[in-house]
């Protein structure tokens, strides 16, 4: 009978305990969601670049999903005393040749095996995030080079890029009025206070 009374009485206490340990686990649960969406979110955007020895000369393919941006080959690599050119941007399934530029301002593509034994480049996704790769020549397949090394180097925080893109959307959606709208800022401010 004591059992049942003491039962009764901490009831409230029982119930307060189980929907902690309850929201704990959904919490837990939760959090595990919100990084397998980020890092399939950021699978969607990430590059993967290769060289390649095609038909036109020295390639870079991006055999990733996400677009490869400012693709740079380390300065320190040159042709001819020459540095090679920065590539804009390289779609998902696409080659861009690589060039460097002569003294006479003419850009020139080259085959690889006029390339140095490694070759260093960084890029970026359209997301923000940084990349470093490396390359290095197997001397097996003339003018074949293999990945060393692609890396991930700094990473723009998700909550920020989500911002910037609901951000986008709303002026998409509203165009211009967006730019009639008063800021936070303008609100706050005391002669906004007396006027309204």
């Amino acid at each position: 009978m004591e059992f049942i009374k003491f039962i009764a009485n901490n009831a409230m206490t029982f119930l307060t305990a189980i929907t902690v340990i309850l929201l704990f686990y959904y919490t837990k649960e939760t959090y595990f969601l919100r990084k397998e969406s980020q890092k399939q979110t950021q699978f969607q955007f990430t590059p993967y670049l290769s060289l390649r020895n095609l038909e036109n000369g020295a390639t870079f393919s991006n055999l990733g999903k996400g677009v490869a941006l400012n693709i740079k080959v380390d300065e320190s690599v040159q042709f001819n005393g020459q540095p090679f050119l920065i590539i804009p941007s390289i779609g998902s399934k696409e080659n861009r040749l690589l060039y460097y530029m002569l003294k006479d301002k003419c850009a020139l593509s080259l085959d690889s095996i006029d390339l140095p034994n490694k070759i260093n480049i960084t890029y970026s996704d359209i997301m923000g995030n940084k990349y470093e790769a490396s390359f290095l020549r197997e001397y097996e397949g003339m003018g074949v080079f293999k990945e060393v090394s692609q890396k991930l180097i700094s990473q723009i925080m998700l909550e920020a890029r989500s911002f910037n893109i609901i951000k986008v959307i709303k002026i998409m959606l509203l165009g211009n009025k967006l730019k009639d709208q008063p800021t936070r800022a303008s609100l706050e401010t005391p002669t906004s206070l007396i006027n309204n």
